[in-house]
């Protein structure tokens, strides 16, 4: 199973930086006038790609395991899962809060978060659920 970011970052932001960068796209010679704006070019699309398809997580027969900007991947053996909470992640308020998965492999600790604001709150949901039932014996906060 994957999970992708939350549509907001689709619906919303994306649009934001595709306003951000479509000077480029009525003066293309720009981007060899300016090096900072071929920069700044390759950047955002680089986020608007990582946002579409290089961050999301998945729940496969074995592993937990979250990926970001394509390549970093963090993962956590479904049998090596202890504890499934859900914390506030800033010191400000209770809305903004984290999915933090921790397990262990050998005697080092593995934590993978994942915020609320970056992944709809209902994929959270169906996501501890499924670990807990794939792992009865994981603890949840």
């Amino acid at each position: 199973m994957k999970f992708r970011m939350d549509p907001v970052w689709k619906f919303i932001v994306i649009p934001l930086l595709l306003v951000i960068i479509h000077p480029v796209f009525f003066k293309p010679s720009l981007l060899l006038e300016e090096p900072w704006v071929a920069f700044a070019f390759l950047f955002f699309v680089f986020v608007i790609l990582d946002i579409i398809f290089g961050t999301y997580l998945a729940v496969s027969d074995k592993e937990f395991s979250r990926v970001d900007y394509f390549i970093r991947k963090k993962r956590i053996s479904l049998t090596s899962i202890r504890n499934i909470r859900y914390v506030p992640t800033w010191k400000f308020g209770q809305t903004m809060r984290s999915l933090v998965v921790e397990g262990y492999a050998g005697q080092e600790q593995k934590l993978i978060d994942v915020p609320n604001n970056g992944f709809a709150e209902r994929s959270l949901a169906k996501i501890a659920s499924e670990l807990k039932r794939r792992n009865p014996s994981i603890n949840m906060d």
